[in-house]
Formats: structure tokens, C-alpha cells, sequence
């Protein structure tokens, strides 16, 4: 039931172990704080990845301008054709202001400075991109810097390469980038009057960058950038949950297994220490005892410490020592001994009757480590076989005595009686002394044959006329049928010829026997007899009453007796034609007959020669 109970709590829901819990916790918020910390790095990224481009477009705007400048100022200025523009001041004096052509009446020329300016308003229309051209010191309040302008371009003059920062202007937020503007030899040429040094700083191009564009599409990739972590970060925890959830099992089925292994464990240490065989282990180093069981202590007398550590031959008797010592190097040398008959020493000094047992534990190398060794108390056998053998000595006195006193004194009477007989034939009396003498010396000579059966010797067997055999059987019981008013029919063919003993008369004297005695209400017997495959079936029916399915194996046990009111035997009869069959290796039994009664059957093998001895112990079949 407790198994049962186990195994049924495994398919429950079984709760975290700590030590999970406390892992799982711990990797969850190491992977939540690990995402975190990259979201935020990304975002940084991304708004330092926004700045660069918002510089980068400001960059480009400002390099735009000023190769536009540039290219106006290698050619001179631009002859453009516009009417209504005015001209800057300073170029109504120059040569070739008012230039016509045939086909226009007037051209316009525009200087770098100009051309840039337009450009740069331009650019604010189309794109939101302010640029603003300023110096320090310039006399035209189109050009003069606003604050931020200013401390940039102080800046600039102090050596910095550009001025960059984020500011707002009219609540939208602006990247703001100064970029110095040098002089260069085209605008010596153009400004020979400002005493301009090639080289120098004149001023600077202011540029202002709207962000929102850029950051709609920051915004964009810190989305899809934040979608990616959470996407992560849900893998993680699903993957960290059916890791755990599967670390969980085994930590279960771990547990379970231990658990199993500790009450297995727990088993074999009982059933190792309550043993009736007394178990010790070896060392085959020096002999010493490492393991013994409780069975060993108590048989012995000896205490644990007194055995653990000792010599193994300390626990032999001087009477098996010498045995002992061969066994020991057969288990060095071998590893295995199996059913070793030895003595062991009690504490007191008394012996033990034991069989040994080895068997050895080996290294991965072969090597043995320690013996797994077993001593099985023989004790109350070996007394049983003194007493069988003594049992066998009486019965061989027995057979002596049958042999000798017996035997000799009734073959003398039969010797006797048949002198008699012969000068007096017509003298019934001595006739009846004469035929029970006989009749004594068969019944002698085959107790012996049975005896000798029974004890698994050999018997004798001959060649045997079943039909000669079955009517001496017969006429011995003519005068009882003749009392009990019943028939007798033999149908056995004068052909059939079985090798055994004549010992073999007694089954069906058996056979016969309890049919006139338990069922002579029937009035009829019949013997037959039906060829097997390698044997010949012999058939003795009567028609009394059915034996009962579960006693017909019982019948032919010892001591049980056939039921009748009137009719009691010690129950042998069967029990000898078992026995008698036993030695010829034939087999006996009992079936219903119809339609009613028994057959008592006998199968005797027919693989005998005349000559032969059988010991009764093949096997046969019914």
C-alpha cells in the first residue's frame, strides 16, 4: 500500500524545492535586471545615434554652403538674371553691374556672401534647417550673432573646432551648430579693403537642426528596441520556467530515487543482518574480516569488535583449519567457492557444521576488492545424515535378519514339506504346509526387492508374460470372487511381453483386491490392457461407486483409506503399488469409468531388457 501511496503522490503537484526557488528567483532577476540595463544602454544609444545624425545633417548643410561660397567666389560672383533684385550695395560700383545682353536687358551679380544667404532660405522653406551666416564684428545687423551665436564664436576664437548643442527655440527643440568660416584666397581678392589674413577666423555658419523629425524615428527604433528586450525577456522566463519546471522533476525523481534507494538500502540491511546464513566479508590482502552480519554474532557468540579486523581462520575449528586455509587461497586465486563443508569455532569453543559460499566484489580492473562471502548452518543436516545413515544400517540389518532369519528357516520348512509331499501326495495338509511355505518365501524375497527399491538401489528385472503374469494373479482371488459373486473378465493378448520384476503380481493384486472390497455392488471386473508410445497401459475397471475427482491423486497416499462402512485397511495397498511402480519407472492413477466406477491404471515402460536393473529414477508419463 505505501507504494502504491508513492507512486500515486508523484502525479500530484509537488512544491518548489528552496534551493529551486531561491535559483529561480535569483537567474530572473539577474536576466530581468540584465535586459533593463540593455534598454537603457540602447536608449542612450539611440539618443547619442540621433545627436550624430542631427551633427551630421548640420555638418553636411554647413559643407553645402560653403562649397556653394567657394564656387561663387572662384568665378568672381554669378551674373544671374531676376527682375526686381536688388544688388548689395557694394556691388552697384563694380564693373559690369548693368550688364545687358541682346537678349536681356539686364543681369544682376550676385556675390558669394549673397548667393549663400539666399541659399540658406532656401533650405529653412524646404527642410526647417536654419542657417545663419554671423561674425563678431560685422557691420550689417543681418549678420550680427544672437547670444548663443556669440559665446560660440568666442569659443571658436579660443580654438575650438566647432560648438554644439541642444536648445530650444519657440518650444521646439533645436540641435545648434557653429562651424568657423576662414579666410581663403578668393576673398582676399573680393575684400582687399578689410584687410582680411588668409587664414583666419571671419566668423562662422550658424545652423539650427530641427530634432522632432529625428527623434519620431528614434522613437521607432527605441520600440522596436524595447519590443526585442520584452521578446527576450519573455523567452527567458519561459525558457527559465520549463528549465526549472524539468529541474524540479529530476530533483523529484532524484528525491524519489534516493528515497527508494535508502528503503532499499534500508531492506537489504535487514534482511543482510537477520539472514539464517551467516555473512562476512574478506579482504584478500591478509584475510582480514571487514563486514559480518548479525547472524554471525549471534550463532558465534563472538562480538562485532572482536570479529571486525581478526584473521578469518580465527572463526575455523582446528578440525577444518587445514580446509579452511585451502579455501582462502581458492577465493585469492579464483574468486568463487561454492558449497565448501567446514567447521567453524564457537566463542565457547563448540562446532558448527557450515557449507561456504564465496562470491567477490571487483575493481574496475579486475581486481578483487572484498569477498562476499556466506556460511549456511549444516548442522541439523549433517545430524540427519547421521541419523539416515544409522536408519540405513538398521535397514540393512533389517534385510540381514529377513536374509538370514528368516529366509533360511522357510526355505527349510518348503525343503521339508516338498520331501513330505512327495512320499505322501495324497496328503492335503502337507500339500497347504508346502504352497504357504512358498507363498512365504516369494513374499520374503519381495520385501527385499522393495526395500531395495525404496532406498533407490537397483532391482532386478526380467522378461514377463502379461497374460501368464495377470492369470496366476487371478486364480489366486478365483475363491473370494466366488464369495463376493462377482465376474472377472481378462482381455490381455498372449503376445504381450513387459520386462520387469515379478514383484510387479503385487499391483494388480492390489488393484483386484480393493475392487472385490469396495466394489462388489458392481458384480463385474474387467483387465485390459491398450499399447502407449513406448510403454503398454494396463486397465482394471470396476463398477462400484466414483472416487471423487480431488481424491484420486490422494488414494495412493499413505495412511489414506477408500471409504466403506464395513471395510477398513491401514491404507498401504496403493501406497505399495506407488512405490512398486516408482521402481520400475512406471507411473500409476485413477480415472471414472463409465457409467460408473474406476479404472485403476499402470503404464510400464517398454525399454527393458531381460537382465536389466532399474533404479526407478527415470521419468515417465502417463
Amino acid at each position: 500500500m505505501k507504494t502504491e501511496s508513492r507512486v500515486g503522490d508523484t502525479k500530484k503537484a509537488q512544491p518548489w524545492p528552496q534551493n529551486l526557488k531561491l535559483m529561480f528567483w535569483l537567474i530572473g532577476s539577474a536576466g530581468t535586471l540584465a535586459i533593463v540595463i540593455s534598454m537603457i544602454i540602447a536608449t542612450i544609444s539611440v539618443r547619442d545615434t540621433t545627436l550624430a545624425e542631427a551633427r551630421m545633417v548640420a555638418r553636411g548643410s554647413i559643407h553645402k554652403d560653403i562649397l556653394y561660397q567657394r564656387w561663387n567666389a572662384m568665378h568672381g560672383g554669378v551674373y544671374v538674371y531676376k527682375p526686381g533684385l536688388e544688388p548689395e550695395p557694394k556691388n552697384t560700383n563694380e564693373e559690369g553691374y548693368g550688364t545687358t545682353t541682346p537678349s536681356i536687358e539686364q543681369l544682376t551679380l550676385i556675390d558669394p556672401t549673397t548667393m549663400v544667404q539666399q541659399v540658406l532660405e532656401s533650405t529653412k522653406e524646404e527642410y526647417g534647417i536654419i542657417s545663419h551666416i554671423t561674425s563678431l564684428t560685422a557691420d550689417d545687423s543681418a549678420y550680427t550673432p544672437d547670444k548663443w551665436e556669440e559665446k560660440a564664436l568666442r569659443a571658436i576664437e579660443m580654438g575650438s573646432d566647432e560648438i554644439s548643442s541642444l536648445e530650444l527655440l519657440d518650444d521646439q527643440e533645436y540641435l545648434r551648430l557653429m562651424h568657423p568660416l576662414t579666410v581663403e584666397a578668393e576673398c582676399i581678392e573680393c575684400h582687399e579693403d578689410q584687410e582680411f589674413t588668409l587664414g583666419n577666423i571671419r566668423g562662422g555658419i550658424s545652423v539650427h537642426v530641427p530634432m522632432d523629425p529625428l527623434k519620431a524615428l528614434s522613437k521607432k527604433k527605441l520600440v522596436l528596441l524595447g519590443l526585442g528586450h520584452v521578446i527576450v525577456w519573455l523567452i527567458g522566463i519561459i525558457s527559465l520556467t520549463f528549465g526549472m519546471s524539468k529541474l524540479r522533476k529530476q530533483n523529484l525523481q532524484r528525491s524519489l530515487a534516493e528515497e527508494a534507494l535508502h528503503k532499499s538500502e534500508e531492506q537489504f540491511r535487514v534482511l543482510y543482518h537477520n539472514s539464517p546464513d551467516m555473512y562476512v566479508s574478506v579482504l584478500p590482502s591478509d584475510g582480514s574480516i571487514r563486514q559480518c552480519n548479525d547472524t554471525l554474532l549471534s550463532k558465534t557468540g563472538y562480538s562485532r569488535e572482536e570479529i571486525i579486523g581478526s584473521p578469518i581462520f580465527k572463526m575455523y575449528h582446528d578440525d577444518s583449519l587445514t580446509e579452511a586455509k585451502k579455501a582462502f587461497h581458492q577465493f585469492v586465486e579464483t574468486g568463487a567457492i561454492k558449497d565448501k563443508e567446514l567447521i567453524l569455532k564457537r566463542k565457547d569453543g563448540s562446532k558448527i557444521d557450515v557449507s561456504l559460499n564465496v562470491d567477490v566484489i571487483r575493481d574496475e580492473r579486475g581486481k578483487i576488492l572484498h569477498s562476499v562471502s556466506s556460511w549456511r548452518d549444516i548442522t541439523e543436516r549433517k545430524q540427519a545424515q547421521k541419523v539416515l545413515a544409522e536408519s540405513n544400517s538398521m535397514r540393512e540389518l533389517l534385510l540381514d535378519i529377513i536374509t538370514h532369519d528368516l529366509i533360511n528357516p522357510a526355505s527349510v520348512i518348503y525343503g521339508m514339506s516338498e520331501i513330505v509331499q512327495d512320499d505322501s501326495p495324497e496328503n492335503e495338509l502337507i500339500g497347504q504346509i508346502h504352497l504357504s511355505s512358498e507363498r512365504l518365501l516369494k513374499v520374503l524375497e519381495n520385501t527385499t526387492i522393495l526395500t531395495q527399491a525404496t532406498f533407490g538401489e537397483a532391482i532386478p528385472v526380467e522378461e514377463l508374460n502379461l497374460n501368464d503374469l495377470l492369470t496366476e494373479v487371478v486364480d489366486e482371488f478365483s475363491s473370494r470372487l466366488q464369495v463376493a459373486e462377482m465376474k472377472l473378465v481378462m482381455d490381455i493378448s498372449q503376445d504381450i511381453v513387459i520386462t520387469a520384476n515379478p514383484l510387479i503380481a503385487e499391483v494388480f493384486k492390489n488393484y483386484i483386491s480393493n475392487a472385490i472390497k469396495y466394489a462388489s455392488d458392481g458384480k463385474n471386473i474387467v483387465i485390459d490392457a491398450e499399447q502407449q508410445v513406448g510403454s503398454i497401459r494396463i486397465n482394471v475397471r470396476d463398477y462400484g461407486n466414483t472416487i471423487p475427482e480431488q481424491d484420486r491423486e490422494k488414494v495412493f497416499t499413505r495412511g489414506l483409506q477408500l471409504d466403506s462402512e464395513s471395510k477398513r485397511g491401514r491404507g498401504l495397498g496403493l501406497a505399495i503399488v506407488k512405490r512398486i511402480a516408482e521402481a520400475h519407472g512406471a507411473v500409476v492413477g485413477v480415472k471414472p469409468n463409465q457409467p460408473k466406477g474406476n479404472v485403476f491404471i499402470i503404464d510400464i515402460p517398454l525399454s527393458h531388457k531381460k537382465g536389466d536393473k532399474y533404479t526407478g529414477t527415470e521419468e515417465q508419463t502417463a
